[in-house]
């Protein structure tokens, strides 16, 4: 079963990524986070209004005698302290290392990326602090009520030399749930002995296949512009348009 995440599900969270962050460089944290970081972290994803889910066999007991979740993911701002990345948001989803290869991580994705097709996923209480220490406005984006629209997901993975196929069955996973590559960093981290390499995809939406402009603010424009007939019956859109671009200089 996929349903909200809670905070009576932290604890098996926090196993499930101290397991990851300890055993593998799919995370390139290195240090488990404490009780109080998850939660802070959960709190900052249910203000910004982004979905957190768990998925839960009730059939099987956690230690609390609670159901045991099986795998989680959730949406975060992506460099959320600027604007102009309001309507792109960062994946991140994990599966009980006992229950992979059982589509836990496909319907856990497939969740989120319903919740983002619905059209109805903001991205809410995004702002930037401007002016003087002793004069401090707060800009908003979008509306200060309703948020962004949130229009990309983007998957950040690390290749892992050791994984299936070099690494390279997890792109292959992604790619064929609609996310296109867009981008490689090499050894940008280290981690476990290993020089990492990190992936980037991306899944582009439109809520709005009609956008009026006069109902967008100033910080929607450059994103309208490339949206411009780019939307296609099922609002997602196509490699052939970027709204995101990766570059890195050798």
């Amino acid at each position: 079963m996929i349903r909200n995440a809670t905070p009576a599900d932290l604890p098996q969270i926090r196993a499930i990524n101290t397991h990851y962050i300890l055993n593998t460089v799919l995370t390139f944290m290195q240090t488990p986070p404490p009780p109080g970081a998850i939660l802070t972290k959960y709190n900052e994803i249910k203000t910004h209004g982004l979905p957190y889910f768990v998925a839960v066999d009730d059939e099987l007991k956690y230690e609390d005698s609670s159901g045991l979740i099986l795998g989680y993911a959730y949406l975060s701002p992506y460099r959320g302290h600027m604007l102009s990345y309001a309507s792109t948001v960062e994946l991140t989803l994990f599966v009980h290392p006992e229950h992979q290869s059982k589509a836990v991580g496909s319907k856990l994705l497939a969740a989120i990326l319903k919740a983002a097709e619905s059209g109805f996923l903001y991205h809410c209480h995004v702002y930037e602090s401007t002016g003087s220490d002793e004069d401090q406005r707060t800009v908003f984006a979008g509306d200060n009520e309703m948020g962004v629209p949130v229009r990309n997901i983007l998957a950040v993975m690390a290749v892992d030399p050791n994984g299936p196929d070099g690494g390279d069955a997890l792109r292959r996973w992604y790619i064929t749930r609609g996310f296109v590559e867009r981008g490689r960093l090499e050894k940008i981290g280290f981690k476990n002995g290993l020089c990492m390499r990190l992936n980037q995809r991306i899944n582009n939406r439109n809520p709005n296949p009609n956008p009026n402009p006069m109902n967008w603010h100033h910080e929607d424009w450059a994103s309208m512009r490339f949206l411009v007939g780019a939307h296609n019956a099922s609002g997602w859109l196509r490699s052939n348009v970027l709204l995101t671009l990766f570059l890195s200089k050798d």
